[in-house]
């Protein structure tokens, strides 16, 4: 598949317990990998870390057990963040040989391992999750020089 790590983009020490997380071939089939992802949430300065997501599951599937319609997160005091109202970006390395990243949209509906082949990734998987059309989405991508929502 050609995807190749670099290292860990964050600090994540507060989310594992002298563990260094890992990505791990999924036992059950060939070439399926289970990640740990940290997903951003710039607007807030929050984060959350799941410890293993299968990248054969969409990131809509982990967005909807985090951000259900009837619940709202602790720091979401406006209740905007609802899993079908985020956009995500996937945190990437340039290059083989850089340590600068750059940030791609990504399919939150879709397979995450086709969005991953012939990249360089971070050993935790960074997604940045916004809510599509907001003021807070349109800053984050005059700031990262992405296409404007």
């Amino acid at each position: 598949r050609d995807v190749t790590l670099g290292p860990i983009l964050f600090e994540l020490a507060m989310y594992f317990q002298g563990r260094k997380p890992e990505p791990k071939l999924v036992s059950d089939v060939e070439d399926a990998v289970e990640w740990p992802l940290l997903l951003l949430y710039d607007e807030f300065g929050q984060s959350d870390f799941v410890e293993t997501f299968d990248e054969r599951c969409s990131l809509s599937d982990q967005l909807q057990v985090m951000f259900p319609a009837d619940r709202q997160a602790e720091w979401d005091e406006e209740g905007k963040y609802v899993w079908d109202r985020l956009v995500c970006y996937l945190e990437y390395y340039r290059s083989e040989k850089s340590d600068t990243t750059e940030l791609r949209k990504i399919s939150a509906g879709e397979s995450l391992q086709a969005e991953l082949t012939g990249m360089r990734l971070p050993q935790v998987l960074t997604v940045h999750a916004l809510v599509d059309g907001s003021g807070a989405h349109a800053s984050f991508c005059r700031e990262h020089h992405l296409p404007m929502p």
